[in-house]
């Protein structure tokens, strides 16, 4: 009799852990993820995590990080870190290198190569990102079907343009801080300023973005024209500093929600006392951005 329970124990045992052999362990770890667009170009990128312990893992919601231009993925671990054990939730952040995805593939999505020409969507930068956003999901052992996403600054232009061009079924609600430029809901313009140039963004798409949960994070002190702040002329025109531009672009949304008559969702949110600044912007969108 004991002979058996110690076979049933130890068979119990073997499937539990052959079960969880994929999910993500605790704490702080790292994995590489690769991506495929349908054979024509290849990518893997590195990804960070932190997983905190005492708390029921199947109803942990997930987050999502993207870095600025300086492309360092340490400093957002280290803040996020704290939140995720105060609150609870997992925090990952995909780290995406100046070899290999500059401006074109990073901030712009890569939906353009470097002669101008629309790619299709297997070859982009944000096929990839809803490819690792479901590949988290599948492995992160919690049972919520969607994440929170976050990005400042370049990061921040990353996820309005992902969630304007790409209409992710992965992402719960977005959070958008302190871009340096804007692609407008525009058809006179091209790329990345406006959409004129991307058959894919008609008013359905335009529809469908404004009635996401989407919050524009906007510091009240990014009004600094710094040296790698873009001044180019359509730049420029959508205003002359971060907190300019964000007010105009706000404002472009709301006038075409109101124009047709749409459902408009998106909120804008002010951090006073503060300028360009990643870990205070963070630590803002952690502790009052997450929950609704």
């Amino acid at each position: 009799m004991k002979k058996c329970q110690f076979i049933l124990i130890f068979i119990l045992s073997f499937c539990l852990n052959t079960i969880r052999a994929d999910i993500f362990p605790e704490g702080e770890g790292k994995f590489s993820f690769t991506y495929s667009g349908e054979g024509e170009r290849e990518d893997t990128i590195q990804v960070f995590y932190y997983i905190p312990s005492g708390y029921d893992r199947a109803s942990m919601p997930l987050v999502m990080g993207f870095h600025g231009n300086d492309r360092d993925c340490s400093y957002w671990m280290q803040t996020w870190k704290e939140y995720a054990d105060k609150k609870g939730f997992m925090f990952f952040i995909p780290w995406f290198t100046h070899k290999d995805f500059p401006t074109r593939r990073y901030q712009e999505l890569g939906v353009k190569d470097k002669n101008g020409k629309i790619l299709p969507l297997s070859m982009r930068t944000s096929t990839l990102a809803d490819s690792l956003m479901s590949h988290v999901l599948k492995h992160s052992g919690s049972e919520d079907s969607k994440l929170t996403i976050y990005g400042h600054s370049a990061g921040g232009q990353f996820v309005h343009r992902f969630m304007l061009v790409n209409d992710s079924p992965y992402v719960k609600k977005a959070i958008i801080g302190n871009p340096g430029w804007f692609t407008f809901p525009d058809f006179e313009q091209n790329y990345s300023y406006g959409i004129k140039d991307l058959p894919e963004i008609g008013y359905d798409r335009l529809r469908n973005m404004l009635a996401r949960d989407i919050v524009l994070q906007l510091a009240e002190g990014d009004t600094i024209r710094e040296s790698f702040l873009r001044k180019t002329p359509e730049a420029d025109s959508q205003g002359l500093n971060r907190l300019e531009r964000g007010n105009n672009f706000f404002k472009s949304l709301e006038k075409l929600a109101k124009d047709h008559g749409w459902d408009f969702n998106w909120r804008k949110v002010y951090v006073p006392e503060v300028g360009h600044d990643a870990v205070k912007m963070s630590r803002h969108a952690a502790e009052y951005l997450l929950d609704d």
